[in-house]
């Protein structure tokens, strides 16, 4: 049957587990007790550090991104609510344990936080009603401002914006008229202005404003960059893509270093719609015909006798009747016939895409042909300027290669020019040029090679600490019966109730002096005597601190080493 221990058992228990524990640290040297007791504060420090992160809470973040205004008013509110919190991203971001982010959240949205400096169509929601029309207009461009603020900020790829608007200026008058612009200096978050970003803001600012174009809205980033409009940028392609296309045609035949073009374009980014009528005065035609008759048939029956007689115009045969013949007799017709005559005329209807090229100016300079020429036993390089026959051939090329267009007024100027090649400063005369420092010569630079000596005399400095900590204590004997200098003059460490003994080179020289002053104590001098009795109480003094003295003249002998 097992039985229950009493109090009392588990006490003397515990006792002498406190006792061996005792004796075993006795046991142990100092060393040995230095390295356990800082294993078990090792122990002890991870173990507290354990439970405290333990007894942590989880944070996690209830705003990131804000103004430094926003954060510092985010954090007095926490503060007011006894709410802990932590900052991070150089106080952009506040973090709160996970189980008060929605006291926070909810907390703060009822003080109107995070509400930064940019306002909205809020700056409405009170009416003044001493506001002159003025400051009314004033109020409104500043609540359009902050929401296209807000609403930029919210891309991905923003991290904040200021916008800057001019109202379009209306009047009486055309040439009075100003139409509206816009300004936006944005802050990216990986510091690339793409064009779809520019793209972006620049239609939704002109959505938002009336009399506002998208090519009346400048872009640029916190470090001043100004993005191009699209056309800007297929202009500027342009002109590089011309630039090169000049200078691949040349390089082959001058060298590449030897041929420099620069290309300007004037280009239109906008659309056109034409229509031409152009009208000819000589030539006309017929629109229209209208021929309208009335009454009876003007065509008179026929009559008479058949026969030639009675056809004939300067006769009349008997029996006819030349009134009845005509249709005189009877009632008579009506006929009327109208016509309509127009100029020639030739309507034509042009559309235009986007972009054109209205015109190419390009320049471009070709450096002189290098040619070498003997000169005595040398070979000389001379610089020789270029024909004109060369220069034409070179001329039609680059037209060729931008595809030139005289009738649109293009204009290429080729020219040949020596390009400036500085000379070399030449060296002082009558002074050595100065030597290489030793430095300089080494395969590898002077910091890496001092660097490694310095690792090198910290491992040998701690490999002479880790070897002297490994020498036998004062007074121990080694195992080894062959002892060096001075360690013969090193007792052993006395055992429990063991009387230590002398080194017996001290016992003979002391017991060789006693007899000489028990055989004669006149005889020797007073001198002597003082010595002898400070030998005996360095020899008493021996007996009772053995280790003492063996670390003592330990010393000595390290010190007299140093000295040789």
């Amino acid at each position: 049957m097992s039985q229950t221990a009493t109090p009392g058992q588990s006490l003397l228990s515990l006792r002498q587990a406190g006792a061996q524990m005792g004796s075993m640290m006795g046991s142990m040297n100092p060393r040995q007790r230095l390295i356990v007791a800082g294993g078990v504060i090792g122990v002890l420090v991870l173990l507290a550090m354990l439970i405290l992160r333990a007894n942590q809470p989880n944070y996690t973040v209830l705003y990131a991104n804000l103004q430094p205004n926003d954060a510092q008013q985010v954090t007095a509110r926490l503060d007011m609510l006894a709410i802990p919190y932590q900052t991070g991203t150089n106080g952009a971001s506040i973090s709160v344990p996970e189980a008060q982010l929605s006291r926070a959240r909810l907390a703060l949205a009822a003080a109107g936080l995070p509400h930064s400096n940019q306002q909205g169509f809020e700056l409405f929601d009170k009416t003044n009603w001493s506001g002159s029309d003025f400051a009314e207009q004033v109020n409104y461009q500043r609540a359009l401002e902050g929401q296209l603020e807000r609403t930029i900020e919210s891309m991905d790829d923003v991290r904040t914006a200021r916008v800057q608007i001019t109202q379009a200026h209306d009047s009486l008058f055309t040439s009075e008229e100003r139409p509206a612009k816009a300004a936006v200096v944005v802050n990216l978050r990986d510091g690339e202005l793409r064009t779809s970003l520019v793209s972006a803001i620049r239609h939704l600012v002109a959505g938002a404003v009336d009399h506002l174009a998208a090519q009346d809205v400048s872009v640029m980033d916190a470090s001043g960059q100004v993005a191009l409009s699209s056309g800007q940028q297929t202009q500027s392609k342009l002109e590089s893509d011309l630039q090169a296309k000049i200078i691949a045609t040349l390089a082959p035949i001058v060298g590449a270093a030897h041929v420099h073009a620069s290309v300007a374009v004037a280009y239109d980014p906008t659309t056109s719609d034409q229509t031409q009528e152009t009208y000819n005065p000589n030539a006309s035609a017929v629109v229209s015909s209208n021929v309208s008759r009335t009454g009876p048939a003007a065509v008179a029956p026929a009559s008479g006798v058949p026969g030639t007689t009675s056809n004939l115009p300067t006769s009349q045969a008997p029996g006819t009747n030349f009134k009845a013949q005509l249709g005189l007799s009877g009632p008579q017709g009506q006929e009327t016939q109208s016509q309509t005559f127009a100029v020639s005329r030739d309507v034509t209807h042009t559309t235009r895409a986007a972009g054109s090229v209205q015109r190419i100016t390009a320049a471009v300079v070709v450096d002189d042909a290098i040619t070498t020429q003997p000169q005595g036993k040398k070979t000389i390089t001379v610089d020789v300027p270029r024909s004109p026959a060369e220069m034409q051939q070179l001329q039609a090329l680059a037209s060729a290669a931008i595809g030139l267009n005289p009738a649109r007024g293009d204009v290429l100027t080729v020219s040949n020019l020596p390009f400036y090649n500085p000379p070399a400063p030449p060296a002082a005369a009558g002074k050595p040029a100065a030597p290489v420092p030793w430095s300089d010569r080494l395969p590898v630079p002077l910091s890496w090679i001092a660097a490694a000596l310095g690792a090198l005399l910290l491992v040998v400095l701690a490999l002479a600490m880790t070897l002297r900590g490994h020498k036998p204590a004062a007074g121990a004997h080694a195992p080894n019966p062959q002892l060096g200098v001075g360690e013969a003059m090193a007792p052993a460490a006395p055992q429990e109730n063991e009387t230590p003994a002398m080194p017996p080179e001290v016992e003979h020289e002391i017991l060789n002096m006693t007899e000489l002053l028990e055989a004669d104590p006149d005889a020797t001098p007073p001198e002597v005597a003082h010595v002898l009795q400070l030998k005996e109480r360095l020899s008493e003094r021996v007996r009772r601190e053995p280790a003492v003295a063996g670390r003592l003249v330990q010393g000595w002998m390290n010190k007299h080493q140093e000295v040789r």
